[in-house]
């Protein structure tokens, strides 16, 4: 995740792509902000600083260090 696309989830327009390129519906989502998220074995950077930069409590659940140290990064470079 650059540093611009969690500028523009903080900012409100976030989007998250759980295949190649197709992003979730917004409308299968419930309001964002404040809503707790577990990410189950999605480690990698991607879902969850998204939802967290607009606004969700989240927590990620992986198996996979090297998967963790990606979300890790993410959340270590943006604070």
């Amino acid at each position: 995740m650059s540093p611009e696309l969690i500028a523009r989830a903080c900012a409100g327009d976030w989007s998250v792509v759980l295949t190649e390129n197709k992003p979730v519906p917004r409308e299968w989502f419930p309001p964002i902000q404040g809503l707790k998220i577990l990410g189950l074995a999605c480690g990698g950077g991607q879902q969850g600083p998204i939802l967290a930069a607009a606004g969700a409590e989240v927590t990620i659940f992986d198996n996979s260090p090297a998967q963790l140290g990606r979300d890790r990064e993410v959340a270590e470079r943006e604070g």
